[in-house]
């Protein structure tokens, strides 16, 4: 006849069998202490976001305001042209040229 030796637990608060072991007064510490933790990092990650959120609105509308500064500046930038050419511009009559010499 055989002995068998007693395999030992393994250390997580589930036995191999997948059973919830009973917690001890320290492994329940231990277990209110990671879950404290993952709160605080959560409560921070969720914090950043936040902020990343804020950063990327205040980008956005920094990028539309670009935008139309750049619209506004094509539009100054043919009207110019147009008077330069001597062009009729929206709205005003055709201008000539003053002729030279």
């Amino acid at each position: 006849m055989r002995l068998l030796s007693k395999v030992s637990e393994p250390p997580s608060s589930e036995s191999s069998h997948g059973m919830k072991r009973p917690c001890n007064a320290s492994t329940q510490d231990l277990n209110d202490e990671n879950e404290a933790s993952d709160m605080k990092s959560a409560n921070r990650i969720r914090y950043h976001a936040r902020g990343a959120k804020a950063e990327d609105d205040k980008a956005n509308r920094a990028l539309e305001y670009a935008k139309n500064m750049n619209q506004m500046a094509e539009r100054s930038i043919k009207a110019a042209r147009a008077l330069l050419e001597g062009d009729t511009l929206p709205g005003r009559e055709p201008q000539r040229r003053p002729m030279m010499g």
